[in-house]
């Protein structure tokens, strides 16, 4: 028999019960899977007084009735992401109740709903996660890139870009043809599958460590120093761990990876 908060008549009047049969504190305890103090103050309390009822609590009764619980429970499940606050207002609306954040908290809680912080990361939508797993396979030849970085310069060259908004609009688009640079496939809301993310990253971290720079000018020279000084030894694991990177994404069919 499983143990609760608070017995019910019941289950005390079936402790009193083996007390009456001669029964032990330990047997009974070991038979109805109660603790043995809590054994031990019913058998006491029916000694004392003669019964071993609930009484009712003292104090000011709970603020939500049972049909407030069914439409906080409701508003809740209509949209599990939204703000707690947003749920109390909708609550207050539905019902005519006028309840604290703290109220609705502790009544989301004890129905089992609890909050949860989103992932930092990308929103993918559904029509890019199957271009982030077509795809794929042309990014493992990242191993290319130092042949690349060797011919920079030199015709043809292609511009990778993650199809953002500013570099896909109609003006971009043309000034790339005017200048004959050619775009490789890249799939949208995919930083995850670009290396440089880590490297930009990389090279902000060592420009906090430094001196703030006081103008545009400054900051350009810190800039430029500061990518020197990047080890090539970083570079290369990033690009050793493209494969990685790709298998990550298929494993988990376009969606978003830990890198």
């Amino acid at each position: 028999m499983p143990c609760s908060s608070e017995l019910s008549d019941f289950e005390k009047g079936i402790i009193i019960g083996y007390h009456k049969c001669g029964r032990s504190l330990r047997d009974i305890s070991r038979d109805l899977k109660y603790p043995k103090s809590t054994v031990a103050y019913v058998i006491k309390k029916w000694k004392v007084s003669g019964d071993c009822r609930n009484v009712p609590r003292v104090g000011r009764p709970t603020k939500l009735g049972d049909r407030d619980r069914r439409v906080l429970t409701r508003e809740i499940r209509k949209n599990r992401s939204q703000p707690m606050a947003l749920i109390r207002e909708e609550f207050q609306q539905a019902s005519g109740s006028i309840v604290s954040m703290n109220t609705i908290r502790k009544e989301a809680h004890l129905h089992g709903f609890h909050g949860r912080a989103a992932a930092h990361k990308p929103l993918i939508r559904k029509s890019n996660r199957a271009s982030r797993s077509t795809p794929m396979p042309t990014a493992l030849f990242w191993r290319a890139i130092p042949t690349l970085w060797q011919f920079y310069g030199l015709d043809p060259c292609y511009f990778q870009d993650d199809n953002a908004s500013c570099h896909v609009s109609t003006l971009t688009k043309a000034w790339y043809d005017a200048n004959e640079v050619h775009r490789m496939d890249w799939p949208a809301q995919s930083p995850d599958l670009n290396p440089m993310e880590n490297l930009w990253d990389a090279l902000h971290r060592r420009i906090q460590c430094t001196t703030r720079p006081k103008s545009g000018k400054e900051l350009l020279c810190l800039l430029q120093a500061e990518w020197k000084k990047i080890p090539l030894a970083v570079i290369q694991r990033l690009v050793e761990s493209m494969p990685r990177r790709v298998d990550a994404v298929i494993a988990s069919r376009g969606g978003s990876t830990n890198y």
